[in-house]
């Protein structure tokens, strides 16, 4: 094996972190981050890359003067009696998040309870939702497809296509749009803000720790993947199928969610 390639990343990265307020009962500390990345092939030794992981569809491209990876697919193209066919390979957006970011606050009050928030979140970037896909192929039926939908194209698609009317034809294209991955209906904003932990600590009195021979006994309660706000209307916009290979994800297929979990932890100081 060779090393052919060569990548160019660069980005920036802003932190600003300070004690917006602090009192003798109570102190605010915060910390904010965003980081922007920007990466692009310089070579690729005479050997770009298409991924089709999912059947006849090149999801991803890996090519001189690109980013690592891009979607890079056809769009559906219609003839005029709304036959279907896909069209030639283009861009339909970034697979990794060009800006990324967290923000975390701490809340001490009475020096004895801490509260803790830790947000992340990511933008401009896409998601191909393939469970969305998958679930309307398999008949499930949603708001906008229904089985009104579905019978008006089964009828259609069976008449020779000079005999179709065009409210026939419309039917075929309206169906073709909302139950083949090759449509942009699939093709969602992954933007996302999550709480990823929240956390709430309690010092017991030291009155009380001293007298059994204790120097400090600290109690967590902390809960992770609390909230996403986020348009993707998958289940997770974080997660992909092909995890965090850089050649494989940006597709959600029946991706398991990062789980919602609680955990108690006691810290004890002898």
């Amino acid at each position: 094996m060779l090393n052919v390639g060569e990548v160019e990343s660069k980005g920036l990265e802003l932190s600003v972190f300070g004690t917006p307020v602090i009192t003798d009962q109570f102190r605010w500390d915060a910390r904010l981050n965003v980081t922007t990345v920007d990466n692009k092939v310089l070579e690729d030794g005479g050997f770009p890359f298409s991924k089709t992981p999912f059947g006849a569809l090149f999801i991803l491209r890996v090519e001189k003067g690109h980013a690592i990876p891009e979607f890079y697919y056809g769009k559906q193209v219609f003839d005029q009696y709304g036959n279907m066919t896909v069209g030639p390979a283009e861009f339909r957006g970034l697979v990794i998040p060009p800006v990324t970011g967290n923000f975390t606050s701490t809340f001490t009050l009475f020096r004895d309870v801490t509260v803790s928030v830790n947000f992340v979140g990511a933008t401009g970037h896409k998601i191909l939702n393939l469970t969305h896909e998958a679930l309307r192929l398999a008949g499930i039926f949603d708001g906008s497809y229904t089985p009104e939908v579905r019978a008006a194209f089964l009828a259609a698609n069976a008449k020779p296509n000079a005999q179709r009317t065009p409210a026939e034809i419309d039917a075929i294209k309206t169906y073709w749009t909302l139950a083949n991955r090759y449509s942009d209906e699939f093709l969602e904003d992954g933007s996302y803000i999550k709480l990823r932990e929240a956390s709430v600590s309690y010092s017991l009195p030291q009155t009380w720790v001293s007298s059994v021979g204790l120097r400090g006994v600290d109690l967590t309660l902390s809960a992770y993947n609390v909230l996403t706000i986020t348009k993707y209307t998958g289940f997770d916009p974080e997660v992909s199928v092909g995890g965090a290979s850089v050649l494989h994800r940006g597709a959600d297929s029946q991706s398991i969610p990062s789980p919602r979990f609680f955990a108690l932890k006691t810290s004890i100081n002898f």
